[in-house]
């Protein structure tokens, strides 16, 4: 993980590990790992937006508590709610981008990290 100076979560080896379905008509579940970290996340997506990604794709995540600026570039982006946080170490995130679920696992999480969802809102990009 990678801190910038507005303290800025960005995963670099993120694998996409599964794209399933959802009980829910033309909704998927993506699932994938950070490689270097042991970061997961799953996301669920209309099948629109699903049929962007791979399975065993790389990709990028970015979470900030601002804009992100190269966003409209990214495969995927949208600002997140945070619906609760559990745990520091590990550290359990369980939101909404734009109202679809967003489950973000980590083993670690710095305070500075930790403090991204602080605010209750959040930006996400996958590139």
């Amino acid at each position: 993980m990678k801190k910038g100076v507005n303290m800025v979560v960005i995963l670099k080896d993120v694998t996409v590990e599964s794209i399933n379905e959802t009980e829910v008509k033309k909704l998927k579940i993506i699932r994938g790992v950070s490689n270097s970290v042991g970061v997961r996340f799953s996301l669920e997506l209309p099948e629109v937006f699903s049929s962007r990604l791979r399975v065993g794709e790389n990709i990028e995540i970015h979470i900030d508590k601002a804009p992100i600026p190269a966003g409209d570039r990214a495969k995927i982006h949208g600002e997140g709610t945070v619906f609760r946080i559990k745990g520091e170490n590990p550290f359990e995130l369980i939101a909404t981008v734009g109202g679809l679920r967003l489950i973000l696992t980590a083993p670690q999480f710095t305070e500075s990290e930790r403090s991204t969802f602080e605010g209750g809102r959040f930006y996400f990009a996958l590139f």
